[in-house]
C-alpha cells in the first residue's frame, strides 16, 4: 500500500493506493480553499489466460499481463462552497458470468436551493454482447 500526503499554500490532499495480484484501489480526499473533494476507484481484473501446469517455473506475471476487466467502479464527490454547489458521480461495470453491467449516476446539486440535476443510465447485457 502506498500513501501520500502533501500541503501547499493553496490546499492540501492525501493519496492511498493499493494492489493485491489482481485487484487495484485507489482514494483521494483534498481540500483547496473554497473546493472539497473526494474519489474512489476499485478494479478487479481476471486474467484471459490461466495458468496451468504447463506454466511451471515461468514468471506468473507473464500470464497476468493480458488481463480484462472482471468489475471496476469509480465514486467522486465534490463540494466548492463558494461557488454554491456540490457534485456526485459514480460508475462501473461488471464482467462476471451470469452478470453483466455497466452504470453511470452523475449529479450537481445548486446548495443554496437544493436543485439537483443529472443524469442516470445503466445497462444489462447478455452472455453474447
Amino acid at each position: 500500500m502506498v500513501h501520500n500526503k502533501a500541503k501547499n499554500n493553496e490546499g492540501e490532499w492525501e493519496e492511498t493506493c493499493s494492489k493485491n495480484n489482481l485487484e487495484q484501489w485507489a482514494k483521494k480526499v483534498g481540500k483547496r480553499g473554497s473546493q472539497a473533494w473526494y474519489e474512489q476507484w476499485y478494479k478487479k481484473t481476471k486474467p484471459k489466460q490461466k495458468p496451468t501446469a504447463d506454466h511451471l517455473g515461468e514468471d506468473i506475471s507473464l500470464i497476468y499481463e493480458d488481463e480484462e476487466i472482471e468489475e471496476s467502479n469509480c465514486e467522486k464527490w465534490g463540494k466548492d462552497e463558494e461557488r454554491g454547489e456540490e457534485w456526485q458521480e459514480r460508475w462501473g461495470e461488471i464482467h462476471r458470468v451470469g452478470e453483466k453491467q455497466k452504470w453511470c449516476d452523475k449529479w450537481s446539486k445548486e446548495i443554496s436551493t437544493g436543485l439537483r440535476k443529472g443524469e442516470s443510465w445503466g445497462q444489462n447485457y447478455t452472455e453474447d454482447y
